[in-house]
């Protein structure tokens, strides 16, 4: 495997920790307070992943807010913005489509992308798309106990995935801009950087580049997101 890719996915799970233990969580409720780094502290509530059943039944994102106080897990799942667990951030999928496509209930990751934005790592949707429900790589229980054994698992389903850039609020008719991260995008915000665009279009094949993994460890590279 790739050093720099092994490097990124270690990264992202020693930040992640084990997604089922219990840490600081903290909210926000809209773009301007995420852009602003406000948050509200959530007491006793805690992110995990969505069972693989429930997420190939209603075509959920791979994360949901579970606490003893039902009204504020509740609030969390349905309204909240951004969850921060700890260090990670995580991006609420509910009410947000691409090309007219739901991404579905619940978190994905998400990373503070050029200090103003956020970047969020889900399914490729979109039109024409064929959806593959089940073959989509998704967290499982347990992926994140172990950087040692657990990043080849985290590659393959980082692998599966791809990055969408969200810069706004919605508009009048509730709708947010969401942005695909393609290899266009990449190369277009690389400029002049030769040095990575090279690395990036190394990576092999269209589906390759434009994976999540990839585009992270670009956009890092980068200094866009951290």
């Amino acid at each position: 495997m790739n050093i720099s890719r092994v490097w990124i996915i270690a990264a992202i799970l020693t930040f992640c920790g084990n997604v089922t233990i219990q840490a600081q969580v903290k909210y926000c409720m809209t773009f301007a307070e995420f852009v602003a780094d406000q948050w509200q502290q959530a007491d006793n509530a805690s992110v995990e992943p969505i069972s693989a059943a429930k997420r190939r039944l209603v075509q959920s994102s791979d994360f949901h807010i579970v606490s003893s106080d039902n009204k504020l897990s509740d609030m969390l799942n349905k309204k909240a913005y951004a969850v921060m667990d700890g260090q990670t951030l995580y991006f609420n999928c509910r009410h947000y489509r691409y090309q007219g496509i739901q991404f579905g209930p619940g978190y994905a990751y998400g990373f503070r992308y050029d200090g103003d934005k956020i970047c969020i790592v889900n399914r490729k949707i979109g039109k024409g798309e064929l959806m593959a429900v089940g073959a989509i790589g998704a967290v499982t229980p347990g992926v994140a106990t172990s950087a040692a054994v657990g990043a080849v698992e985290q590659e393959i389903m980082m692998a599966n995935k791809v990055c969408y850039l969200v810069d706004s609020e919605p508009n009048k008719k509730g709708i947010t801009k969401i942005q695909y991260i393609n290899e266009k995008f990449i190369n277009d915000v690389l400029g002049d950087n030769e040095e990575l665009k090279s690395q990036y279009n190394a990576a092999g094949g269209k589906q390759s580049r434009q994976s999540a993994v990839n585009t992270l460890q670009t956009l890092r590279a980068a200094g866009l997101i951290k």
